[in-house]
């Protein structure tokens, strides 16, 4: 069974106060096999980065050192087939209202732009969302949304299985 596993993350926030981010990036990483890039973390942290790693319970990229993006990059580039693809969004050009007033609106918004420019030719997607919908309401209506988007112009006919993580 061909299968492909879609990871999801967003840097910055989604407020539009003066401190908020310029950006919004939501970005989508996309593999065949998970377990190559679960063991990259856990080498990572057990081993060559055990004691930069060791505090952090989530591994930011943006606040890495030079020498932990490099070594995560070079691993991702040598170990497995994958890709990425983002969605960069500058929120002053965001003139919805309704899209600034509802944060799970607007990610639900930026992360559709980026399911709509995923393509897939497989029998199952998998998606694993990082923590963006709490309540469970909001998590049914944004992976039904989630769903549809991903499967415009792509091919398989199974459902989507997405899971969030908390």
């Amino acid at each position: 069974m061909d299968i492909r596993y879609i990871y999801f993350d967003e840097s910055d926030d989604l407020g539009f106060s003066e401190k908020s981010s310029k950006f919004l990036i939501i970005s989508a990483f996309i593999t065949d096999d998970p377990r190559k890039l679960d063991r990259i973390i856990k080498n990572a942290r057990r081993n060559k980065l055990k004691n930069k790693l060791k505090n952090a319970n989530e591994i930011k990229f943006n606040k890495s050192s030079p020498e932990v993006r490099k070594y995560f990059i070079n691993k991702l580039n040598e170990t497995c087939s994958c890709s990425g693809i983002n969605c960069i969004m500058e929120k002053k050009k965001v003139s919805s209202p309704y899209l600034k007033e509802n944060k799970d609106k607007l990610y639900s918004f930026a992360a559709g732009r980026l399911a709509d420019a995923i393509k897939l030719d497989c029998d199952n997607v998998e998606i694993r969302i990082d923590k963006s919908k709490r309540k469970s309401l909001l998590r049914k209506d944004f992976n039904e949304y989630l769903s549809q988007k991903l499967k415009n112009g792509s091919n398989f006919n199974e459902p989507v299985i997405i899971t969030h993580s908390y």
